[in-house]
């Protein structure tokens, strides 16, 4: 630094650039300064005879690392100057009086930010420092990016084969719809079978306390839902409908009163091989005074019965919609919910 210093800087004696002056006679931003005789860059200046990085200077005899020098008499935080002839932080000094920024000053010709002097050189290494923290911060950065990527990429995997559907453009009409019936009768199975999106189901596993009360629960069955299923399905591109399964317990059926507000009509699913079990959950939509159809679930061993036998075991009115499905097709499924909108298009129709 010192010999890039004087190599560079000190153009004549007594000055920085002219003698007894940079810019001013006897001055760089003030008189006896910094780019002037007793100056930074001159004699008796910084990086000059008598100044930082020269005889009477720092950097130099009678200078900072030297006699009346910084860290010394008549030096650098104190007379006689560090960087400069006039003393850096002191009297006649940088930041003072006969200083860079002022008369007689430290931190040399060429200015207060030291072109070529000290300041290049904490410039560059506090940049490069604040470089390698940035590199160090940008990897960082990089690292938690890359780190939430490959998370979102795993729930992205999770996802495979999960049906994603929006409500289409062109639908004009919504409708809840209940899907009802005793426990054990497909409920579950059909919203399951016809929803065009991931079913929520409350699916809970079956204890032996839940047992003793359910005690028409054949062995094969060892879940049961114990909220509510949901669903849903648009038929012909332009009515929605929201299928709300409810659970089949009878301890559930006060939940029933809740789950059917707001509901258009009601699926009611029935199991021949026990007509019986059926005939509380029918009662409750006609107490709740919610339309319904119902469909008979044809199981692989269920007894096959008669339309009229059908209709006369359940008591049910002339005019109430009667269908067979089967809740594990797709297709059956779907007219059997075809067969309860049209039964509601019919009485509200009728109602109007």
């Amino acid at each position: 630094m010192g010999l890039r210093a004087s190599s560079e800087i000190s153009d004549g004696a007594g000055g920085a650039h002219g003698s007894g002056a940079a810019h001013g006679s006897g001055a760089a931003h003030g008189s006896g300064a910094a780019h002037g005789s007793g100056a930074a860059h001159g004699s008796g200046a910084a990086h000059g005879s008598g100044a930082a990085h020269g005889s009477g200077a720092a950097h130099g005899s009678g200078a900072a690392h030297g006699s009346g020098a910084a860290h010394g008499s008549g030096a650098a935080h104190g007379s006689g100057a560090a960087h400069g002839s006039g003393a850096a932080h002191g009297s006649g000094a940088a930041h003072g009086s006969g200083a860079a920024h002022g008369s007689g000053a430290a931190h040399g010709a060429e200015g207060a930010d030291d072109r070529d002097g000290v300041h290049d050189v904490d410039g560059g290494v506090d940049g490069g420092v604040d470089d390698e923290d940035d590199e160090g911060d940008g990897d960082k950065m990089a690292d938690m990016n890359d780190a939430d990527d490959s998370a979102a990429a795993d729930d992205a995997d999770d996802l495979v084969g999960t049906p994603v559907m929006y409500v289409q453009s062109s639908v004009s009409g919504a409708a809840k719809i209940l899907v009802v019936g005793p426990m054990g009768v497909g409920k579950t199975t059909l919203i399951g079978t016809v929803s065009e999106i991931k079913p929520l189901s409350t699916e809970a596993t079956m204890t032996q306390a839940g047992a003793r009360l359910d005690t028409a629960v054949r062995p094969s069955k060892i879940t049961t839902t114990v909220a509510l299923d949901f669903g849903r399905i648009t038929l012909g591109g332009e009515l929605v409908l929201y299928l709300f399964g409810t659970p089949g317990q009878q301890r559930f059926l006060p939940a029933w009163k809740d789950l059917a507000r707001g509901a258009l009509g009601a699926l009611a699913l029935v199991d021949t091989r026990d007509l019986e079990a059926s005939f509380d959950a029918i009662g409750h939509l006609e107490d709740l005074d919610v339309p319904f159809s119902v469909a008979v679930n044809a199981f692989p061993d269920s007894v096959l019965h008669s339309e009229d036998d059908l209709r006369s075991a359940l008591d049910l009115l002339p005019h109430t919609p009667l269908v067979i499905c089967d809740a594990r097709e797709h297709k059956s499924s779907v007219q059997a919910l075809i067969s309860l909108v049209s039964h509601l298009i019919e009485t509200i129709t009728e109602a109007s």
